[in-house]
C-alpha cells in the first residue's frame, strides 16, 4: 500500500513525496522527514495519501479500507466503474459500464485511419 500511496501522491503532486538522489540518504529521508501534503489537493486525496503513507506497516491503510476511501469510491462512481462491494451487490451482473461495451460512433471525417495515431507499433496487443 506504501507504493499506492506514492504513486498516488507523484500522479496528483508531480513529485515524489520523499526524494533525493543518494540511496542513503533518501531512505533517511522516508524514515525521519514529515509527509508534506499540498494544500491545494483535496481533503480526501490528502486524507488518503496520509493514510497510505503511514510508516509503521501496521498502522497504514489497507486496500480493502483503501477501496471504501470517499477519494476512491467518488471517483469510481465519476468513471461509473464499481467497488468490489458493489459489484457483489449486482448478483454478478455486469457492472461495466456502456461506455465501454458501445463506443459512441465516430463520423467517418473523424476517423483515423489505419495504422493512425491510436494504432500500437507492429499491431502488438495494449496492456
Amino acid at each position: 500500500m506504501w507504493s499506492a500511496g506514492v504513486t498516488l501522491f507523484a500522479a496528483l503532486v508531480g513529485r515524489y513525496p520523499f526524494d533525493d538522489d543518494f540511496e542513503p540518504r533518501l531512505h533517511q529521508k522516508i524514515l525521519n522527514d514529515e509527509l508534506e501534503i499540498p494544500d491545494t489537493l483535496s481533503y480526501e486525496a490528502r486524507d488518503l495519501i496520509r493514510s497510505l503513507l503511514v510508516k509503521d506497516p501496521s498502522k497504514r491503510l489497507q486496500a480493502f479500507e483503501a477501496e471504501r476511501h470517499p477519494w476512491i469510491s467518488g471517483h469510481l462512481g465519476e468513471l461509473g466503474l464499481a467497488t468490489a462491494d458493489q459489484a457483489a451487490m449486482t448478483d454478478g451482473a455486469s457492472v461495466v459500464p456502456t461506455v465501454y461495451t458501445s463506443p459512441p460512433k465516430t463520423p467517418p471525417h473523424e476517423q483515423l485511419p489505419v495504422g493512425g495515431l491510436m494504432s500500437p507499433p507492429n499491431n502488438s496487443p495494449v496492456f
